[in-house]
């Protein structure tokens, strides 16, 4: 249910290193729900019963006005009413030898009040796998052939993440949608771009600390100029109309026909790195995205979709709007692995979106192609009524494609669309 005004989401996730802890949630919250996951099965927990040592602890409760005290054994007493909104941590000792306790938490407030965007009655789960156009038409920078190698041949030849891109998916490769990510500059404007940072002058800067103007400056590259061995097709700044790489997701949103519907990714730095730490409010960030959907003008369907479970947990609770996706790394390693365990596993994600009531997970293709356990994984989210998606530089390749639609997946996420989905 969609937070109103005077009201936040609370949410732990915590380990505990001992077991029998009793963990206590007052009268002034509602909607108490804890649950922990566990080899991807999300295990419901009784707060009447003392919890056992284990890891992967969540706790999500509904505050209303007002003071809130929630307790984990004698060590933790948390008063969310002084909690700051956004994330934060609590670290306690529980004495002599024994491991501290460490609670994550994440409080969600209400979206400022705007327009309520008018849905488009299209319903995205229609049609199945959906097609969709990766940044547009591609990545044009570094797209990968099969050995992990950037393969000029594979790069697209528009401008990735440009309003020419998003709409020439749609025209020419019939794109059911297009994917594309959004983060915010120096001066809180939503902008269009893969990545959140870039090389200006051959340093890299954040593109926090950059305004949008800065962003169009001649001196900003592609942080691929870093590693690319040939010269890349575009660079970040375009003078062509329709052809500029950081356009405002406002602008994105009133220039592409609303018959183009969009997943709209929303970066975010990793969970507890430095970077996170100096990032934006997660709250503050969150609601300036969600109001620029809300404000525009043309109806079209949206999917909102983050590799943060944190992003992913307020979207679902700012807006009721449109569906949110969690993305994964997926198990094949081949990005690593996450220490999050909520999206450590495509099974795990799975649990977390049913604990959430989000509507899927979408992950890396690497899991459908090569790893054996792809198949009890993909049951196990048909059985939670989740849709699955996958993405990845080896949906390149046309029987890859072809894999994936024959095992019934639901999103489709690959370069080139124009070329490989081109209409007659």
């Amino acid at each position: 249910m969609t937070l109103k005004d005077n009201e936040k989401q609370v949410l732990l996730t915590f380990d505990l290193p001992v077991g029998n802890i009793k963990v206590t949630v007052d009268k002034s919250f509602t909607d108490v729900s804890c649950a922990r996951i566990c080899d991807g099965k999300l295990e419901q927990l009784d707060l009447a019963k003392p919890f056992l040592k284990n890891t992967g602890y969540m706790l999500m409760a509904r505050q209303i006005d007002g003071q809130g005290i929630i307790k984990i054994g004698e060590a933790i007493t948390i008063d969310t009413s002084l909690l700051e909104n956004g994330i934060g941590s609590i670290r306690e000792s529980l004495g002599g030898e024994l491991e501290d306790i460490n609670v994550n938490y994440l409080v969600i407030s209400a979206c400022p009040s705007t327009t309520n965007y008018k849905t488009s009655n299209r319903t995205w789960r229609k049609a199945r796998p959906l097609e969709v156009g990766h940044r547009g038409c591609g990545n044009s920078f570094n797209t990968k052939n099969k050995d992990n190698v950037v393969d000029p041949s594979l790069i697209a030849n528009i401008r990735e993440n440009s309003i020419q891109s998003l709409t020439t998916a749609r025209i020419l490769g019939n794109a059911d949608m297009v994917e594309f990510d959004v983060t915010l500059t120096k001066d809180l404007i939503p902008i269009i771009y893969h990545d959140l940072s870039v090389l200006k002058q051959s340093d890299e800067v954040k593109i926090k600390d950059l305004t949008h103007q800065e962003m169009l400056s001649t001196e900003v590259c592609d942080m691929s100029r870093k590693t690319l061995s040939h010269e890349p097709t575009y660079d970040v700044t375009d003078s062509a109309a329709g052809s500029q790489t950081c356009p405002t997701f406002s602008s994105v949103c009133e220039e592409v026909d609303a018959c183009v519907d969009f997943n709209v990714e929303l970066k975010w730095p990793a969970m507890d790195s430095v970077d996170e730490q100096n990032f934006f409010n997660i709250n503050d960030y969150c609601d300036r995205i969600i109001d620029v959907v809300r404000k525009s003008k043309t109806s079209r369907g949206i999917v909102y979709s983050s590799f943060s479970p944190r992003v992913c947990a307020c979207l679902k609770f700012k807006q009721s709007e449109f569906e949110v996706i969690q993305l994964v790394w997926g198990d094949s390693g081949h990005y690593g692995i996450h220490h999050d365990i909520r999206v450590k596993s495509v099974s795990n994600a799975a649990a977390w979106c049913q604990f959430l009531d989000m509507s899927g997970v979408n992950t890396l293709v690497n899991d459908a192609l090569n790893n054996d356990t792809f198949e009890k994984s993909l049951k196990d989210i048909r059985d939670k009524n989740l849709v699955i998606g996958v993405y990845g530089d080896l949906l390149n390749y046309e029987e890859n494609r072809v894999y994936c639609r024959n095992l019934g997946l639901d999103l489709i996420i690959y370069d080139n669309i124009h070329v490989f989905n081109k209409t007659s």
